[in-house]
């Protein structure tokens, strides 16, 4: 939706995203600048954010404790990593 319509239409737009759960994607130019949710939409999708940060955190202490336990740093898995995504990229542009 455009920018303007939006700003015409604002009250609308509000009760439609928080009743019915609509999104709205506003627009400039024809160009997404925005997405209008409802708190509840937002509220759970932060939420869920936060949980996966958190298993994150878990994954990384594990992996942090095995990298110790066998000599190795994170620089070694942070190398690891990246010659591993170069390689996965490589083989992506051969296709």
């Amino acid at each position: 939706m455009a920018a303007v319509k939006a700003r015409q239409q604002f009250g609308t737009l509000l009760n439609e995203v928080d009743l019915k759960g609509t999104q709205v994607v506003i627009e400039r130019d024809g160009k997404p600048m925005a997405v209008m949710i409802s708190y509840r939409q937002y509220d759970a999708w932060f939420k869920e954010r936060e949980k996966s940060f958190e298993r994150l955190e878990t994954v990384s202490e594990a992996v942090a404790k095995k990298l110790k336990a066998k000599g190795k740093t994170q620089q070694d898995l942070f190398e690891l990593v990246d010659e591993a995504v170069a390689s996965t990229r490589k083989r992506k542009k051969r296709k």
